[in-house]
């Protein structure tokens, strides 16, 4: 038992040490203005999680929230679609919410499942289910200082 806490305890390090905290912490920042592309951190953040992963990732998209008015994280070029499903999806989805606090993600979302620091994980109610891909929103510190 002490060797499996070991192993684990040191895996949960290692993951850590990968990429850079930044200090952004993981407060939430509702998307106001669309930008002309995806943000710094957006791309390094896309980046790790396509080396970690596999998968296409996609980021920018001028547009609101599916079934919503209100302006997406994609048209701030601060949020992350990692095509990936199955185990590999939820993998990444547990990965993003274990770094979002040190790294200034603000929100993950895959298989009707968010995360977001207030709510903690819950079911998803969008109208996209989530089940193709992983999403990854940044708070705007995240989006200017992920893996920098």
């Amino acid at each position: 038992m002490k060797h499996g806490l070991f192993v684990l305890l040191f895996a949960a390090i290692f993951m850590l040490m990968e990429v850079e905290g930044n200090g952004c912490g993981c407060g939430y920042n509702y998307a106001n203005k669309a930008t002309d592309g995806p943000a710094p951190g957006a791309r390094r953040l896309a980046s790790y999680f396509k080396k970690r992963y596999g998968g296409r990732t996609e980021i920018y998209n001028n547009r609101p929230v599916r079934g919503g008015k209100n302006l997406s994280l994609h048209a701030e070029g601060r949020a992350v679609d990692i095509y990936l499903a199955g185990n590999n999806g939820r993998r990444a989805f547990d990965h993003a919410v274990s770094i979002a606090c040190a790294h200034g993600i603000q929100e993950v979302i895959f298989n009707r499942r968010i995360w977001t620091a207030n709510g903690g994980e819950h079911h998803y109610s969008g109208s996209n289910p989530h089940t193709d891909h992983v999403h990854i929103g940044l708070n705007r510190c995240g989006a200017r200082n992920f893996g920098a």
